[in-house]
C-alpha cells in the first residue's frame, strides 16, 4: 500500500534526504522553504500518487520531517499525525537519528545520513506502522481545481471532515497542529535542564563565598610566607659566604691547572711542528715513488697492456676464467691452451677489449676434457704466457 518512505531535513540551507533519488524530491525541498514554523501535516498529490509529509520547523534555519507515498487516500489524518509524532519520539529516545535537546525539543542529528542502518530501520518501522491505518481508493480529481491549488487548515475538532474532503480535491493541503502536548520524556528533559541551571546558580554562589574565604586566608598566609622568606634570606647569606670561600679555593686550583696545561700545550705544539716536517718529507718521497711507478707502468703498458692476477678452469663448461689489471684501454688477441705434458689438447684464440683497472673475463677452450689427469691451462698473447693454472 505504501510505495516509498523518506526522512529529510534542512539546516542552514543544507538539504539532506534519505533515500535520495535524483538529488532529492522537489516537493520536499520546496516544502522546507514554504512551510511555517511548528508542526505541520502536508498532503500533496501528483496524478495518482499521494504524499503524506510530517514536518517540524524549529526555526527558519532548522526543519526536519518524515514522508510516505501511496496510491490511496488516508482517511485518519489525526491518527496519521499522532503516529508520525510517536515514531519520532521513540527515535529521539535512542538518540541516533533524532535526539532531545536541553529545552525538551526534538532535533535531527546532523550526521544521520551516515547512520544508514538506523535510518533504514526507522523507515521500515514507520512503513509497517502506518500501513495499519485506514486508506480508501483514490478518486479522480475535479477538473475545476487548479494544478497548483493550495489550501491551509488549522486542525480543530469540527473541521476534520472539511480537511479530509480537501485532500480529495486539492493538490496541496497544509494542516497546522498548534497544540502539541509534550511527552513525559520531553518534560523530564525540561525538568532536568531546570534543575541543572539551578544547581549551576547555587554552585556559582558557593564559589563566590569560597573566593571570599580564600582572600582572608591569603592575608594570613602572606604573614607566614614573609617570616619564612626572612629566615631563608639569613640562611642564604650564611651559605653564600661559605660558597664564596669554597669557590676561591677552587679558583686558585683552577689557575694552577690552567698554567700546567698551557705548558703541556706548548710542548705539543713543538712536537706537532717536528711531525709536520717529517710528514712533508714523507709526502715528497711518496710523490717521487708514485711518479716512478707511473713511469714503469707506462713502459710496461707499451709492450703488455694487462697483468693477469688469477685463472681458473671449469671442466663442465669448458671456460678458462681469468682476472686481470688493465694498464690501459685497448684491444688484443689472446689464446687459451689445454696441455697434458707435451700433448696439446685444445687451443682457442679470441679478441678481447681490455679495460683499465681490475676486471674479469673468460675464453672458451673445450668441455670434452676428462678431469682425471692433470692439465696445464695457459693464457697467451702471441708466445708470451700471461697466466695459467694446473687442474
Amino acid at each position: 500500500m505504501i510505495t516509498s518512505s523518506y526522512i529529510f531535513s534542512e539546516t542552514n540551507s543544507l538539504y539532506r534526504q534519505y533515500p535520495n533519488p535524483s538529488n532529492g524530491l522537489k516537493v520536499l525541498k520546496n516544502l522546507c522553504k514554504e512551510t511555517p514554523k511548528g508542526h505541520q501535516l502536508f498532503v500533496h498529490r501528483e496524478d495518482n500518487l499521494m504524499y503524506y509529509v510530517y514536518t517540524n520547523k524549529i526555526s527558519d534555519n532548522d526543519i526536519y520531517g518524515l514522508c510516505i507515498t501511496t496510491s490511496r487516500l488516508c482517511t485518519k489524518l489525526n491518527t496519521l499525525f499522532d503516529d508520525f509524532t510517536e515514531i519520532i519520539n521513540d527515535a529521539a529516545k535512542k538518540g541516533v537519528v533524532f535526539k532531545y535537546g536541553n529545552n525538551g525539543l526534538i532535533y535531527v542529528n546532523q550526521d544521520y545520513i551516515s547512520q544508514k542502518g538506523e535510518v533504514e530501520n526507522l523507515l521500515s518501522e514507520m512503513k509497517n506502522k502506518l500501513e495499519q491505518l485506514h486508506f480508501e481508493t483514490l478518486q479522480t480529481q475535479k477538473l475545476s481545481i487548479s494544478l497548483n491549488s493550495t489550501i491551509r487548515f488549522s486542525l480543530e475538532e469540527d473541521n476534520s471532515e472539511d480537511i479530509l474532503n480537501a485532500t480529495r480535491s486539492y493538490y496541496n493541503v497544509y494542516i497546522t497542529f498548534a497544540n502539541i502536548i509534550p511527552t513525559s520524556y520531553s518534560n523530564s528533559i525540561k525538568n532536568l535542564s531546570y534543575r541543572l541551571r539551578t544547581s549551576q546558580t547555587n554552585y556559582d554562589n558557593l564559589l563566590k563565598d569560597y573566593s571570599a574565604l580564600k582572600k582572608k586566608q591569603k592575608q594570613f598566609t602572606w604573614v607566614i610566607v614573609l617570616s619564612c622568606l626572612i629566615l631563608l634570606t639569613i640562611i642564604f647569606i650564611i651559605m653564600l659566604a661559605a660558597e664564596n670561600n669554597r669557590k676561591k679555593d677552587s679558583l686558585d686550583f683552577a689557575n694552577d691547572t690552567i698554567k700546567k696545561r698551557e705548558e703541556t700545550i706548548q710542548t705539543l705544539k713543538d712536537e706537532k711542528k717536528e711531525l709536520q716536517i717529517l710528514l712533508d718529507v714523507e709526502k715528497d718521497s711518496r710523490k717521487k715513488a708514485e711518479e716512478k711507478l707511473e713511469e714503469i707502468t707506462v713502459n710496461l703498458a707499451g709492450s703488455l697492456p694487462m697483468v693477469v692476477t688469477s685463472t681458473s678452469f671449469s671442466f663442465a663448461k669448458g671456460y678458462l676464467t681469468f682476472t686481470y689489471y688493465g694498464l690501459k684501454d685497448t684491444t688484443i688477441d689472446l689464446t687459451g691452451k689445454a696441455v697434458n705434458g707435451s700433448v696439446l689438447y685444445e687451443q682457442k684464440k679470441k679478441s678481447f677489449s681490455i679495460h683499465k683497472g681490475f676486471n674479469k673475463d673468460s675464453i672458451y677452450i673445450t668441455s670434452n676434457l676428462n678431469g682425471s689427469p692433470w692439465y696445464s691451462f695457459e693464457l697467451l698473447k702471441g708466445y708470451k704466457i700471461l697466466g695459467g693454472d694446473m687442474h
